[in-house]
Order: structure tokens, then sequence, then C-alpha cells
């Protein structure tokens, strides 16, 4: 839902890997604060959905103004904000952990816009078990299994699923995309059509009939 309002995945952390280590780190502190105030940590972790935004739990994980409102206070009420903080960050680390990618694409729509350009439509998964998309992949390559990329971009505006590419007049050109989280990127669709060559027709006029331009 935030995604569809035009939110967007943070970069703090440069892997998925750093952003797990930082998310045990806390939870590892809030264990250590409720037991020094003698909590236990006894309710069912409830694991988290994958397709809910990360950033809906980490936000509450952050929550510090009902812990500050007992400084100075009762041992008991410390406990418990530390508590419900430990058993919101024990969940997200859960769910965290058992999310993946999303799956591939459900379109990969090319559209020749220009002599020398192309525009490319994407849309998320249509199954409702995948996973979340925060951004997408797409690459571009003068070979059809991709062994050397000609180029790659990245979308992370989630309201606007779409981008325009440049590439050089009559060569022919494959493209892919992928559906990508905090977890990684996913499989790869093809585009349809699976390839394009940008031209005009004056330039195809000329090439059927032989033609050499000076």
């Amino acid at each position: 839902m935030l995604v569809g309002f035009g939110a967007k995945e943070g970069n703090r952390f440069s892997t998925s890997d750093k952003l797990g280590s930082h998310l045990k780190q806390l939870l590892g502190e809030a264990e250590l604060r409720l037991q020094e105030l003698g909590g236990l940590l006894d309710e069912p972790c409830v694991p988290l959905n994958t397709r809910a935004s990360f950033s809906s739990i980490i936000g509450s994980a952050y929550q510090t103004s009902a812990m500050a409102g007992c400084a100075g206070g009762d041992t008991e009420k410390q406990a418990i904000a530390w508590g419900r903080r430990a058993k919101q960050l024990k969940r997200l680390v859960l769910g965290f952990t058992q999310a993946r990618p999303p799956d591939p694409p459900s379109l990969v729509a090319l559209d020749i816009t220009a002599c020398n350009a192309v525009s490319i439509r994407l849309q998320e998964p249509t199954s409702s078990d995948s996973p979340i998309t925060t951004k997408f992949k797409v690459q571009w390559s003068t070979r059809p299994d991709f062994s050397i990329l000609t180029g790659e971009t990245e979308i992370t505006d989630m309201s606007k699923p779409s981008c325009n590419i440049d590439l050089t007049q009559g060569r022919r050109y494959f493209f892919r995309a992928s559906c990508g989280n905090l977890k990684g990127y996913g499989a790869y669709l093809t585009s349809t059509p699976c390839f394009v060559t940008p031209s005009s027709w004056r330039k195809l006029m000329e090439e059927s009939r032989g033609l050499v331009v000076s």
C-alpha cells in the first residue's frame, strides 16, 4: 500500500545482509535491556506477511516515545515497553529471514518510439503469493543469451513502472526485466516482442531498394 502511494525503498543499507544484521543487532539490544529489567518475551512470534511493506514494521521497531515516557518511571512499565519492542523486532527478523525476491514481472512490453529509441512498460507479478515488488531491473543486449550486456537500468518509481532507452539505429536488441525488493531480484522475463530493431521507414525503403546514401 505504501509503495502504491509513492513510498520508495530506503538506501541506508547497501545490501540485504547488512539490513538483516542491523535488525538482529537491534533485537539483541532490546532483549538484553528486557532481561536487565526482569521481563520475559513469552508470547509467540507471528511471521511477517511477505507482501507487507518492511518499512511499516521497521517504523514500529524504531519507536522510542513509549519507552521515553517510561524514563524515570517504574521498572514494570519499562519492561512492558521494551518487551513490546523486542516482540516487534523478533517478528520483523523472522519475516525478513523467510522473505524472498518477487516472481517475474507479468508484463515486459516494448514499443519503438523513435528511429533510435524504445519505451518499456512493466507490470508486477499477478500472483497473490509473490512477495512485494519495490523496484524493477531492465537489461538489454545484442545477444539473445545476454552473455554480454549492452546496458541495464533500475526503476524505483512504482507509480510509473516504465522507461525510455536510447539505442543505436539499425541494430537488433533483446530485452528482459525482473522484479526486486529488499531481498534482491528474482527471475527475468523476456520482453514482448523478444527483440526490436529501431529504424526509420526511409532507411528500410532504401535498404530494400539497394540504395546507398552518401
